[in-house]
């Protein structure tokens, strides 16, 4: 009687295990779906005599099926990379957008990270990088879902300003 008792118990706690992957959560786009990022491009041009601060520009990653579809609830990875050979020592990073006020939340993410679509199939992002100074620098905007994927380039240039060149 106490085994069966034992047993049933053991039961009752590995069902629910058995099906914690089953059923809802979130998926990957289909191969024929797009990932869209908007702007695709954006730069910052500024003079080598400002100071050195960072920049803020809002981003829209959308995700559709081949249908153009928007997909809500889909797993997207993001990860904002310099450029082959620039410098380290330069700021670059990404910033999640408040739902409500479309502003920056203020808290600069480790990429790659896994973000998830809104139900239109939207993720919102700031991308912060630092210009000013003598800063020259691409940064690229890369958003994964599936075997899908989008891209983004941001850049910093310089632009001379009295003695002061880049």
């Amino acid at each position: 009687m106490k085994l069966r008792r034992l047993c049933t118990g053991l039961l009752w706690l590995v069902i629910p295990l058995l099906f914690t992957g089953c059923g809802g959560g979130s998926k990957s786009a289909p191969p024929s779906g797009s990932i869209t990022i908007n702007p695709t491009t954006y730069s910052w041009s500024v003079s080598a005599a400002n100071p050195i601060e960072a920049k803020l520009e809002p981003v829209v990653i959308t995700v559709k099926d081949a249908a153009g579809i928007p997909l809500g609830n889909d797993r997207v990875i993001v990860s904002l990379d310099l450029s082959q050979g620039t410098s380290t020592n330069v700021m670059m990073g990404l910033i999640l957008a408040d739902p409500t006020t479309g502003q920056p939340t203020g808290s600069v993410l480790t990429a790659p990270v896994a973000l998830f679509t809104s139900n239109s199939g939207t993720i919102d992002l700031w991308v912060d990088m630092a210009t000013g100074g003598k800063l020259v620098y691409t940064g690229t905007l890369f958003a994964y879902s599936g075997s899908i994927e989008g891209t983004a380039v941001f850049s910093v240039t310089c632009t001379a300003y009295g003695t002061t060149t880049c």
